[in-house]
């Protein structure tokens, strides 16, 4: 019985060992991640001071009229040009392009992105449920296109018209496939 005894009290006092061996590892890597966190915000906490010390500059600039003084954007305007087929909006487009450069605007013109699409060969829809999909690909490439034109004019610093031949909406006016 004594042996037995001795046995389970080696076998506990093994366990409780084992289980501060445990403990104590996990405490060791608690603490390294606390450290890294720690680590990581102190290094945030610099770099936003930097990023402050720079806006005080600027803003100490701002008001003592130096240097820094305030930037004025260059005007950006946008014209959508809309309408059915043969409705005259290339034409359109071209005269107002023109005329817009002798005025010294620098102007872009953001394609029409169903012409884009099925000129690269997306086929037709052939029934409805098609034909909302390829309208929710048509506004998804129209918006990035159109955001893509906008930021490049915003960038040039000068002056700019950007004609849209076709707005956002238009895809909304497309009517119904009927089947038949």
């Amino acid at each position: 019985m004594q042996t037995h005894s001795a046995a389970c009290g080696a076998l506990a006092i093994a366990a409780v060992g084992s289980a501060t061996v445990a403990v104590s590892r996990w405490q060791r890597a608690a603490r390294r991640e606390h450290e890294m966190r720690l680590t990581a915000l102190e290094a945030t906490v610099q770099h936003q001071q930097v990023l402050l010390r720079e806006k005080e500059a600027q803003l100490r600039d701002l008001r003592e009229g130096g240097s820094g003084a305030l930037v004025v954007p260059a005007p950006l305007y946008r014209v959508v040009l809309t309408g059915g087929p043969c409705g005259g909006k290339t034409t359109a487009l071209a005269k107002l392009s023109s005329r817009l450069e002798e005025l010294g605007f620098l102007v872009l013109k953001v394609p029409e992105t169903a012409t884009m699409l099925f000129s690269g060969g997306v086929p037709l829809p052939h029934d409805e449920a098609s034909a909302f999909v390829l309208q929710k690909h048509m506004l998804r490439v129209q918006r990035e296109v159109e955001d893509a034109f906008l930021a490049l004019a915003r960038e040039a610093g000068r002056p700019a018209v950007v004609i849209f031949d076709r707005g956002l909406m238009d895809g909304r006016c497309v009517p119904s496939i009927s089947p038949g």
